[in-house]
């Protein structure tokens, strides 16, 4: 509804369809302290629903689909693809600790025919890892911490925009009172880094939660 009658809305858009396929494998060793895995996937969509933002050019040009729109409105992409390859590795080296990461390339493309044919699709990182640390102190209190990496992008169509890569840390931590009660607390971006993942707009810098949980049973 959002992308059909908002203000940034579109009420030709296409239904977005799309076939795709996934392979992989999974492998453990060392009496199941260590999993390894590779999955590949490929997507063929047509008529994409993604954001577009509108260049001065279109603004001014008659009938286009961004006039009166400056700042950008919901678009079709006639085709597009995207295959990719995902790895990830699971350690338990000892029982109150585990190891995770995770690595995806995904090679993405405009196909439709025009002025963006071949270019990557807007505000799709080919690059994204992530690695995970938790531990269980024989008392109950479990500690982690997440880094996520995420590459290069382009904000835009045309690829004229490009958004830097960057990389968060967070860290949590769960202590449970009795059977039915824990506290928790997390700190997100733990470093307060500044990044974008759409041009112009900005995203929270460090920030901290914490809190109650209850098991009914």
């Amino acid at each position: 509804m959002y992308q059909l009658f908002s203000e940034y809305g579109n009420g030709f858009l296409a239904p977005e369809t799309a076939r795709n396929f996934d392979i992989g494998v999974e492998q453990a060793f060392l009496g199941n302290r260590a999993r390894v895995g590779v999955t590949y996937f490929n997507r063929r969509t047509r008529n994409q629903i993604d954001f577009r933002d509108c260049s001065p050019t279109e603004l001014e040009t008659p009938n286009s689909i961004c006039a009166n729109r400056p700042f950008g409105v919901y678009d079709n992409v006639a085709r597009a693809e995207a295959d990719g390859v995902e790895f990830a590795l699971a350690l338990r080296p000892v029982d109150a600790l585990t190891l995770t990461a995770n690595y995806s390339y995904i090679d993405t493309e405009n196909r439709s025919i025009g002025d963006n044919f071949g270019n990557d699709l807007a505000r799709r990182p080919k690059q994204t890892a992530s690695v995970d640390a938790d531990y269980r102190f024989a008392f109950g209190l479990s500690v982690g911490g997440t880094v996520t990496m995420v590459g290069d992008s382009f904000d835009d169509a045309a690829n004229t925009t490009r958004l830097d890569g960057y990389a968060l840390a967070g860290v949590r931590a769960e202590l449970p009172i009795g059977e039915r009660f824990a506290v928790y607390g997390r700190v997100d971006n733990l470093t307060d880094t500044r990044y974008e993942t759409i041009a112009g707009y900005g995203n929270y810098g460090r920030a901290a939660y914490g809190g109650v949980r209850l098991r009914l049973k």
